[in-house]
């Protein structure tokens, strides 16, 4: 996503918001979701963000149906060092009810 979706997408009150995550969209008219992550060094370091952020493409890539066509801003709320194995079972359980909705 360009750097002015991402601004759109963050003015969108329409949003998921979960223990570890806020996730906020729009509908977009690109062939394509658009999704773009906003996590912090103080989230973890470099390997651990991007673990998450591959996790987080994978649910989103199973889950959203295929017609659907949105921008997607995903922001860590809290450290994802903090983040085990059973959090991050019901944070993706969050995210898999949420896409199917969209």
């Amino acid at each position: 996503m360009k750097r002015l979706q991402i601004a759109q997408v963050q003015r969108q009150r329409s949003s998921l918001i979960t223990r570890f995550f806020i996730f906020k969209f729009r509908p977009n008219d690109q062939k394509k979701t658009g999704l773009a992550f906003a996590f912090s060094r103080k989230m973890g370091n470099a390997v651990v963000r991007n673990r998450f952020k591959r996790r987080i493409r994978e649910i989103m890539r199973l889950n959203l149906p295929a017609t659907t066509r949105v921008d997607v801003m995903c922001i860590a709320k809290k450290s994802l060092l903090a983040l085990n194995e059973p959090a991050w079972e019901l944070e993706r359980e969050k995210i898999r009810e949420w896409c199917a909705h969209l």
